[in-house]
């Protein structure tokens, strides 16, 4: 979230007149970069799990390879397969190096250390208008939304997330 070419395209639209340097202080303020750093090395990491529980999450999950119009349908069904079994595989590695012992449980702590730490009773993280950590937060839920995963997860994020961009923008 932050680095040269980040710095590059914000300092292009204060240029061209399409963000203001205040706003686009706010948006990359540094309590919205901690925030933003929360949500790729805490928050994310627990989706991957969540995901894939068990073969058939993970199949699901793997969905999306039949919108790939070049794969052919053999492609579409062996790459589905073979990558929702991979990914199943790889779910316990990723639970043990980030020690969760139950991923649902350890998405809704994060939601919580969210909500009270940042969002607060606030509409977004940013105060009335999003941040780059709100941004950050609602980008990693999308991936389920995404993928059409019809999980109880999807329900837990909508209700704890508090995040509707397009209600609060327009």
């Amino acid at each position: 979230v932050t680095g040269r070419a980040y710095d590059d395209v914000f300092d292009e639209l204060e240029a061209a007149g399409t963000i203001s340097k205040t706003d686009a202080a706010r948006f990359r303020s540094p309590a919205a970069l901690k925030w933003a750093e929360w949500s790729d090395k805490e928050f994310a990491v627990l989706l991957f799990p969540n995901i894939t529980r068990n073969f058939g999450e993970a199949y699901e999950a793997f969905g999306y390879v039949h919108e790939v119009p070049h794969f052919s349908i053999v492609d579409k069904w062996s790459n589905q397969f073979v990558g929702a079994f991979a990914m199943w595989m790889a779910q316990g590695k990723i639970k043990k190096k980030y020690a969760i012992d139950d991923e649902r449980e350890a998405v809704r702590e994060a939601l919580a250390t969210w909500m009270s730490g940042a969002v607060k009773d606030q509409p977004f993280a940013g105060g009335e208008r999003p941040n780059v950590a709100d941004v950050c937060v609602f980008g990693a839920h999308d991936l389920n939304l995404h993928l059409h995963l019809d999980l109880d997860l999807n329900l837990d994020l909508d209700l704890n997330l508090n995040l509707n961009l397009n209600l609060h923008l327009n």
